[in-house]
């Protein structure tokens, strides 16, 4: 069965101009957004995230407020990952005095005169 085969009562049945509305409220394309309006759509979600991110994080607020520990727990990951560790910049420098496929081991990394 068809939407267009539904019962329709006898006053729009006979008017052309309801038939017509009738038509296009029921086609499947009534309510597909046109391509602007998804584009719009989709730079509205991104700039909303972008600003709310921005606010979250960045924006100067006094000292207590609501938003410190979220900034806290940002700053210490931003930290571990912008930064070498000990281990790290201790494998940068043996990997520099050793021969290729050399190995490391613990006694090379803690006692270099041995």
């Amino acid at each position: 069965m068809n939407h267009y085969d539904t019962p329709v009562p006898r006053a729009i049945a006979e008017n052309d101009k309801y038939l017509k509305f009738r038509r296009r409220i029921l086609s499947p394309t009534a309510n597909v957004p046109s391509l602007y309006t998804r584009t719009l759509r989709l730079i509205s979600h991104g700039l909303a995230i972008t600003s709310s991110v921005y606010i979250l994080l960045f924006w100067e607020f006094p000292p207590g407020h609501c938003f410190t520990g979220i900034r806290e727990w940002y700053a210490d990951k931003r930290n571990q990952f912008l930064t070498l560790s000990e281990e790290d910049m201790l494998g940068k420098i043996i990997s520099k005095t050793l021969e290729y496929g050399q190995s490391i081991d613990r006694k090379t990394v803690t006692n270099n005169d041995s």
